[in-house]
């Protein structure tokens, strides 16, 4: 068998060009839920001096206990996450807002917008201003089951400052 040198370089180029990866693994999916938060025209936005935050949160609770409301978000294990964290609002007089919320794998009760009134972290200081609602039911939250590799698309959560739906939380006996 005789080599040929200029045969062997084609061959690796060919094979070098066929390669796509083929054999590395696909990027990691984080787990999550993604779409449209949609605030209603018929609604303005409250006054600034009553707007201190606006964050997206998913709370692995329905309904929810005021009292472990400050500590479902900041003791661990947590189970109300923000979006886009507990520094920083989502955007204010805007007619929507695109996001993608990462979360770990899990059942989510209720999935809202909710309004900080004041700068005190109080449970009296906020309200629940929208919520993912539920076709099936309306005026029920919506039960959203995240999944380890999955992101859950196209959710809109409808915010109506004017209107907001029922509030989520339970008084303290």
């Amino acid at each position: 068998m005789r080599f040929y040198p200029v045969t062997f370089v084609i061959m690796l180029l060919g094979g070098g060009i066929a390669c796509d990866g083929g054999l590395t693994p696909p990027p990691e999916v984080k787990p999550g839920i993604a779409g449209t938060i949609r605030f209603s025209s018929a609604s303005p936005w409250p006054p600034t001096d009553s707007l201190q935050g606006l964050w997206l949160f998913a709370s692995l609770e329905y309904p929810m206990d005021s009292a472990r409301i400050i500590t479902g978000v900041l003791i661990e294990p947590r189970t109300i996450f923000l979006y886009p964290s507990l520094g920083e609002s989502l955007p204010y007089q805007v007619d929507s807002v695109q996001f993608r919320f990462e979360l770990t794998p899990g059942d989510y009760r209720y999935v809202g917008v909710i309004q900080q009134l004041r700068p005190e972290l109080v449970v009296g200081n906020f309200r629940v201003v929208g919520m993912l609602e539920d076709p099936s039911v309306p005026g029920t939250p919506r039960t959203i089951s995240v999944r380890s590799g999955t992101v859950i698309t196209g959710l809109v959560v409808n915010v109506n400052f004017a209107a907001p739906p029922p509030q989520p939380f339970l008084s303290p006996p």
